[in-house]
């Protein structure tokens, strides 16, 4: 066991840096970034719609402007030719109502018009402060993307040397015990030292038959009667109570 701890505590460490690798943060950052991109792009499309239904309506009252002018002409020459008095008032005073409509239009489209030309300026100031904003937001999905690709990588080659790890662990009664060290779903670690007589992962004394067992067995190990792990005891260092010191299992 001695010999093939390092081997196990390396494995370990690269398991763990494994597991410290987030692929989900930056994917779900990437897609509330998407989102909110979409947003405002809808919205910015959404103003155009309406400014352009704006302009429409306008178009239309212009077009209705023309109408009544064209019906004013035809009634003013009809009444220039109109040789009975009745016909002459009677287009007398539908001509009277056309001007009055013609003159209500004219007002009611130069509102319209400068309404529009406001509307005009506030979408061209949405549109801009918008398109500086969708172009951040590229930026940052490019970042989470790069992101993402540089944790995939990483993963990938922590995979890599943790399956030439593994793969250079001879002892298989060892690397079985890992194994089901690791499938108990204890928590990092999973393989700890013994120190100060304390499984130094749940950090709960040892067992008086714990403890003579390792005093008999110093390069054998166990597992802690509290918390399941894999248990061993680092060699003895000068200074240390029993000899025993705290593993560096980082």
């Amino acid at each position: 066991m001695d010999e093939k701890l390092p081997f196990l505590l390396t494995l370990q460490e690269y398991e763990q840096r494994r597991n410290r690798i987030d692929l989900r943060a930056p994917e779900q950052r990437r897609l509330q970034l998407e989102e909110q991109s979409h947003e405002l792009r809808e919205g910015l499309a959404q103003a155009r719609q309406e400014l352009l239904r704006g302009q429409r309506q306008i178009t239309g009252a212009e077009r209705e402007l023309e109408e009544r002018e064209e019906e004013l002409r035809q009634c003013l020459g009809q009444q220039a030719l109109s040789k009975k008095p009745e016909a002459f008032q009677a287009l007398g005073a539908k001509i009277a109502q056309l001007r009055e409509k013609i003159s209500q239009s004219e007002d009611s489209i130069l509102q319209e018009l400068e309404a529009q030309e406001e509307k005009k300026r506030d979408f061209a100031r949405l549109e801009e402060e918008t398109l500086e904003r969708i172009a951040s937001l590229e930026k940052e999905i490019m970042a989470q993307e790069a992101l993402l690709a540089e944790s995939e990588e990483a993963l990938r080659v922590l995979e890599e040397k943790i399956k030439t790890f593994r793969e250079s662990i001879v002892d298989a009664e060892c690397l079985s015990l890992y194994d089901q060290v690791r499938a108990r779903g204890v928590g990092f670690p999973w393989i700890v030292a013994v120190a100060e007589h304390r499984c130094q992962g749940c950090h709960i004394r040892l067992s008086p038959e714990q403890e003579v067992f390792f005093h008999q067995n110093p390069h054998s190990y166990s597992f802690c009667e509290q918390c399941g792990r894999l248990l061993h005891r680092p060699s003895s260092r000068a200074g240390t109570e029993d000899g025993e010191v705290e593993a560096d299992s980082a």
